[in-house]
């Protein structure tokens, strides 16, 4: 199925497992929510000198799986994010190319990990003066498993091309396992590149103050719950989606077992 998106603002519902085509030839903002057992696979193009910003809202039980190779052209700029909030198993493969001059590639998750989650994304940089971040951040219940590789690649002769990286991980119970594997590939010397990673239980410090203004512990671990996923709702730029998002990730850690 070929989606050659035209509109500033689209959204589209993905319920059955295939093969998927997008081509941004404008700006534009784009949803895509997913149902059911699905097994997908996109392919996406960034026009140059277009902004494309995705986001990829989880609305499925079952197990969902995707593939996902996206061209960034010339001074294109792609963001794109996952907002994972069911509970349900997950392994996202995600390539990202900066093909071109002034290519920029943006991948941002929020995830609520109740049971098996695997992202593996990778952002290529083939020209100079591109530029990505790649931010990563996770909630990780009781028995739950995260696993998460990130690779920044910076070619030879991609001089003045930028490539960052953030994990962080909050852990509600010692009963997990996580994993995370940032890497940089680097062969050029005029670049910057960079990895930060944090892994741990809430602070307790701060649980003591909140405690102290007059919530109880669950309360108080909601709201650090729900400060580390909040910044996905910037993605997108309309904010009546802003809000919905909003509402959908204090109602699913309210749904939490803390």
């Amino acid at each position: 199925m070929e989606y050659i998106i035209k509109e500033a603002f689209e959204r589209i519902a993905i319920t059955s497992s295939d093969t998927y085509q997008m081509t941004f030839t404008q700006n534009a903002n784009v949803i895509i929510d997913y149902d059911g057992s699905l097994d997908i696979h996109w392919e996406v193009t960034v026009a140059q000198d277009v902004k494309a910003t995705i986001l990829f809202l989880n609305h499925s039980t079952d197990t969902v799986t995707t593939n996902e190779i996206y061209h960034v052209k010339k001074d294109a700029s792609l963001t794109m994010a996952y907002c994972e909030l069911m509970l349900n198993p997950i392994q996202h493969t995600t390539k990202v190319y900066l093909e071109e001059t002034g290519a920029v590639g943006n991948v941002h998750t929020a995830t609520v990990c109740g049971d098996k989650v695997s992202y593996d994304v990778a952002i290529q940089h083939l020209a100079p003066y591109t530029q990505s971040n790649m931010e990563n951040y996770g909630i990780v219940m009781k028995g739950a498993h995260w696993d998460v590789v990130a690779t920044g690649q910076i070619k030879r002769g991609c001089y003045q091309s930028k490539a960052h990286q953030t994990t962080r991980i909050l852990t509600l119970d010692e009963k997990q396992n996580v994993k995370v594997l940032p890497i940089l590939l680097i062969d050029e010397n005029d670049v910057e590149a960079s990895h930060a990673c944090s892994l741990g239980q809430p602070d307790e410090n701060q649980l003591y103050y909140m405690q102290s203004r007059g919530m109880n512990r669950t309360q108080a671990i909601q709201l650090l719950t729900i400060g580390y996923l909040l910044p996905i709702a910037t993605i997108i730029d309309d904010e009546t989606v802003r809000e919905e998002i909003r509402k959908e990730i204090e109602k699913k850690v309210q749904l939490c077992k803390m």
